[in-house]
C-alpha cells in the first residue's frame, strides 16, 4: 500500500503541492502555514482543511441540530427523537419503564416501527449506537447506555438500503464510497467467532484499529436478531453480516463509487451546500428502499470526515484522499484570493486569475 497511509502525511503532501511554501508551525497538533506566490497565507490546524465556520461545524457536530437543520431546508431526514439520559434526570436505581424518556420513546417506535437506533447526539465512528430491535431491547439498552454511557442521545428510524460516505467540497462531489457491513465468510467447520477473530486480525493488520471485540454487546444482538450465535457454524461459502451498522471503524469495508454517485446525487449535494452553508463535509446518505421506491436519506453530516481507515483499506485510496486534500485546500485559497480583493478599494480590483494555485512554482518546502 506505500508509505502514505497516514492521514496526517497525505495532508502534508497535499499542502506542499498546493502551495508555494509549508511551514510547520507545530507538529502536534499539526499546525502548518501556507504561502502563496501572491502572498497570500492560510493556517491550518489539526492535519484538516478547517473550512467551515464555527457555527456550521457545531451544528454538524450535534446530530439532534443537524437533522432540524435539514428539515428546516427540506432534505430529507429520518425521523428522529431527542432522548435525555443523564445521572442528573435519572438517579441511581431510576426504573427507566416509569420515566417519560421510556414512554415517549415507545410512542415514537410504534410510530416508525421497530427497529429503531439510538445514538450519542454528539459522538463518531459508531461507539455506543445501538439497534434496537423490540420493546423488550428498548428497556435493556436504554439501561445499559444510562449505566455506561449516560448523556444526550438521539432515536432514529432505521432506514434500510444501500449506504453512502459522500465527502462534498462547496457543493462538488469529491469522493464517495459505499459500506458493506462487517461479514465473514464460511468455511464449513469454523463458528462465527473463529471467523470473526481472523477477519478482525486480518484488520488490524491493514493498520485498521478496530476496536471491536468478538464478545461485543452489539455483535451479539444483532447476531441474536437474525437467529444465530457465537457458536454458529456457518456453511461453506456462506456470508454472515456480524454487525447492523456500517462504520468503518467497526470493520465495515468500503467501495469507490464516486463518479457514479456525481450522476445520482450531484445535486442532493449542492443543495446542502447552497441551503445549509456547509463549504466541506462527509455526508451519510442511505437509500431507503423500505417503501418499494429509492429514496435517498441524509442520515448525518460530518463537517471534518475521517479518512483513516478508508486510506488503509485498499492501495489506491491514499491518493484519492490526496486529492480531496489538494481540491479543499485549493478552495481554500480562491476565496482567501476573493476575500482579498473585495477588500481593495475599486479602482484596485483586479480580475481574479483562473488557474489552479496547484499550479505555482514551488519556492521552498
Amino acid at each position: 500500500m506505500g508509505k502514505l497511509t497516514n492521514t496526517r502525511e497525505l495532508f502534508i503532501e497535499a499542502a506542499r503541492k498546493v502551495a508555494a511554501r509549508v511551514k510547520i508551525v507545530h507538529p502536534r497538533p499539526l499546525v502548518m502555514r501556507l504561502e502563496f506566490a501572491d502572498g497570500i497565507h492560510l493556517f491550518t490546524h489539526g492535519g484538516k482543511p478547517n473550512f467551515n465556520s464555527s457555527v456550521t461545524s457545531k451544528i454538524a457536530r450535534d446530530k439532534d441540530l443537524t437533522v432540524r437543520m435539514l428539515e428546516n431546508v427540506g432534505m430529507p431526514t429520518p425521523a428522529s427523537q431527542f432522548v435525555w439520559l443523564t445521572r442528573e434526570k435519572f438517579p441511581k436505581d431510576t426504573d427507566i419503564t416509569q420515566t417519560d424518556e421510556y414512554r415517549q420513546l415507545q410512542v415514537f417506535a410504534q410510530r416508525v416501527g421497530f427497529p429503531i437506533f439510538l445514538k450519542p447526539n454528539q459522538g463518531s465512528q459508531g461507539k455506543n449506537v445501538f439497534c434496537v430491535r423490540n420493546q423488550d431491547s428498548l428497556k435493556s439498552v436504554l439501561e445499559k447506555l444510562l449505566k455506561q454511557a449516560p448523556g444526550f442521545f438521539i432515536a432514529q428510524e432505521a432506514c434500510v438500503g444501500e449506504e453512502y460516505r459522500i465527502v462534498v467540497v462547496q457543493g462538488e462531489i469529491v469522493l464517495a464510497y459505499t459500506r458493506k457491513p462487517l461479514c465473514v465468510t464460511g468455511d464449513g467447520h469454523s463458528t462465527i467467532r473463529q471467523l470473526l477473530q481472523k477477519k478482525l486480525t486480518k484488520l488490524k493488520l491493514q493498520g485498521r484499529e478496530v476496536s471491536l471485540k468478538p464478545h461485543s454487546e452489539k455483535i451479539r444482538l444483532h447476531l441474536e436478531a437474525n437467529r444465530l450465535g457465537l457458536e454458529t457454524i456457518p456453511m461453506l461459502g456462506a456470508e454472515v453480516s456480524v454487525l447492523s451498522n456500517r462504520n468503518l471503524s467497526d470493520g465495515s469495508d468500503p467501495v469507490e463509487c464516486t463518479e457514479a454517485t456525481k450522476q445520482k446525487y450531484g445535486q442532493l449535494c449542492r443543495d446542502v451546500y447552497e441551503k445549509c452553508g456547509v463549504d466541506y463535509c462527509g455526508l451519510d446518505l442511505i437509500e431507503d428502499t423500505r417503501s418499494g421506491e429509492i429514496k435517498p436519506v441524509i442520515i448525518e453530516i460530518n463537517s471534518n470526515p475521517g479518512y483513516k481507515h478508508f486510506i488503509r483499506s485498499a492501495p489506491e485510496n491514499p491518493a484519492m484522499v490526496r486529492s480531496v486534500f489538494e481540491r479543499t485546500l485549493s478552495a481554500l485559497y480562491l476565496r482567501a484570493q476573493l476575500a482579498r480583493q473585495a477588500s481593495r478599494p475599486a479602482h484596485t480590483t483586479t480580475t481574479a486569475p483562473t488557474h489552479s494555485p496547484s499550479r505555482h512554482p514551488v519556492l521552498t518546502t
